[in-house]
């Protein structure tokens, strides 16, 4: 599953191959959490939460995508850093590249702000124009001097946001750091609990967990994950809180 995570952005998988690297132990003191089992006739007059602890597997995954597509904008930042083992078995295994992710808004209204290994750009949508500056790397990658001087304008959206799918979209996002665990469910929550965990494990992939809202729409809190290709980290907050974007004022290349 995490590397499914290595691979959530296109431009990781053309630049970095992140999802490349090969196998390393988890360690013996990190113990793959049990999966919690549904049974849904725990559910009665005073069951707790939003119920999701109920559900187990792709359901699980498609109510909380859905919550996440209702919800609106947001804030959240994570990160991705993969582990190299060497060919050499006397080399231990050492970290190697980074993706980092900023984002805060929706789309139509957004800014973030990406990493991928040396290279990084910043990105704003608004007004229906998106707008990207990037340092030295990114500007030789794309062949865009400009990008280096300021924001360069474009009317063609999705030509510059699909190269960070699914970075910069929140429910294909966490959809696809749930997405290909062999094991998924929900923990019950305790009483009074404002949070439940999701818990991803298996046999075969590796585990994590995924903090979400006990009742109402079970928004994400919290991604954790790790594996023998790397470790990714995400945290979500500000839900349907709209942020103030506005076009940016240095720009290297007006819109036409």
């Amino acid at each position: 599953m995490m590397r499914r995570l290595a691979a959530v952005t296109g431009i990781v998988a053309l630049t970095l191959a992140l999802g490349s690297c090969t196998s390393r132990s988890s360690g013996p003191d990190q113990e793959p959490p049990t999966t919690p089992a549904a049974d849904p006739s725990q559910w009665g007059p005073d069951s707790r939460g939003n119920g999701l602890w109920l559900l187990t597997g792709p359901p699980v995954i498609d109510e909380i995508v859905e919550a996440v597509r209702e919800a609106g904008p947001v804030t959240y930042r994570g990160s991705f850093t993969e582990m190299v083992t060497p060919e050499d078995a006397d080399t231990e295994p050492y970290t190697g590249r980074t993706l980092k992710v900023e984002y805060r808004g929706e789309y139509g209204a957004m800014a973030a702000g990406i990493t991928a290994g040396d290279m990084h750009v910043d990105l704003v949508m608004a007004d229906g124009r998106v707008y990207a500056r990037g340092n030295a790397a990114y500007a030789e990658r794309t062949g865009v001097a400009e990008f280096r001087t300021g924001f360069v304008c474009t009317t063609s959206a999705d030509a510059i946001l699909s190269e960070w799918e699914p970075l910069l979209d929140p429910a294909a996002l966490v959809e696809a750091l749930l997405s290909g665990a062999e094991e998924i469910g929900v923990a019950e929550p305790a009483p009074d609990a404002s949070t439940t965990e999701v818990v991803i494990g298996g046999s075969e992939t590796p585990f994590g967990r995924l903090t979400i809202a006990a009742a109402g729409a079970p928004l994400p809190a919290h991604f954790v994950a790790g594996d023998a290709s790397g470790d990714g980290d995400f945290t979500f907050a500000d839900w349907g809180v709209a942020p103030e974007i506005t076009v940016p004022t240095e720009l290297s290349q007006p819109c036409e």
